[in-house]
């Protein structure tokens, strides 16, 4: 039976909200395999204390994660994780040119391999400069 908690996930115990920080199975010789949590309570006066228990002697249910959505964002750390995908699905696609400012810019056709090659790298970072001072950044 695989252990249904990892690192990072919330989860209900005690009556309190609480961060799995460590999961760590028994050997035990036992038919139930046991489990030692470490969890780091959320909220209420316990917050930011760290206590152990043992799954499956100690009640611990994987927390529902609502549906998120720009009507109600939820706490402020779900806001952030809303507003970090919000930015990122306007991102442009990998294979399209783009400028930070309007320019007057006037692409040459020497230009386009080492931009197309640079665009083909997992991270593209690069530098093309015509003249000293004329740089241009692709990112």
């Amino acid at each position: 039976m695989p252990v249904p908690f990892t690192e990072g996930m919330t989860v209900l115990a005690r009556g309190e909200r609480f961060m799995v920080v460590g999961v760590d199975p028994l050997p035990v010789s036992h038919p139930t395999p046991m489990v030692r949590l470490v969890l780091r309570a959320l909220e209420g006066e316990m917050r930011g204390t760290e206590m152990p228990v043992l799954y499956p002697i100690d009640t611990v249910i994987p927390d529902a994660v609502p549906e998120m959505s720009l009507e109600r964002p939820g706490r402020l750390a779900r806001f952030r994780l809303l507003h970090d995908v919000f930015y990122l699905s306007l991102a442009p696609s990998r294979d399209a040119l783009i400028s930070a400012r309007r320019a007057r810019l006037r692409f040459e056709p020497y230009q386009y391999v080492p931009a197309l090659r640079g665009l083909e790298l997992p991270r593209p970072r690069l530098l093309l400069a015509d003249d000293v001072g004329l740089g241009k950044t692709l990112v």
